[in-house]
């Protein structure tokens, strides 16, 4: 085990042991405000700019599209705060922290799988950190989509990367 190991390790106990604390609708409600706030925002914040009392147009604008970013987050934890606690009444705690401790693990690995494909584009196949690793074979696998949306020309880099690893990791099996 290296250096990347135990951040696999680390990041999933972590971010998992934080979604059974948080529960499953807190986290879905969490997701929904960033993503429908940054929707909003990037929609109406020339409108809420102009309600900024502050000098300079390109801080009303920041300001108005902060306002309209953090209200949606602040509404969407109020219901997913609501509706946890709705589902401990209902009796279905125990769910709804055993489901946000599983979407704290899917969290981790995306964040472990970005960190493994910015790895392997700045270090050389045969670096310590790459082709000692335990978990780095089963990380690229799951990489696959994010290597995909990253531009062409770094795309290609990083797949000769993962095939000369491949490669290196085969070899060493036998």
């Amino acid at each position: 085990m290296n250096f990347f190991d135990v951040f696999f390790f680390a990041c999933v106990g972590v971010f998992a042991i934080a979604g059974a604390l948080r529960g499953a609708a807190r986290q879905i409600f969490s997701i929904a405000g960033v993503v429908i706030g940054a929707v909003a925002a990037l929609r109406f914040y020339h409108r809420v700019a102009e309600y900024m009392p502050v000098a300079g147009e390109g801080l009303k604008l920041a300001l108005g599209f902060a306002v309209i970013l953090i209200g949606a987050m602040l509404l969407a934890w109020l219901a997913g705060y609501l509706f946890q606690r709705l589902m401990a009444a209902a009796g279905l705690g125990f769910v709804n922290r055993l489901l946000g401790a599983g979407l704290g693990a899917v969290k981790a690995f995306l964040i472990v799988a970005v960190v493994a494909v910015v790895l392997v584009e700045v270090f050389p196949p045969r670096s310590p950190i790459l082709a000692e690793s335990v978990t780095l074979p089963f990380t690229l696998k799951l990489t696959s989509a994010a290597v995909e949306a990253v531009p062409s020309e770094v795309k290609s880099s990083i797949k000769v990367k993962i095939e000369a690893l491949e490669e290196y990791w085969a070899r060493q099996r036998k």
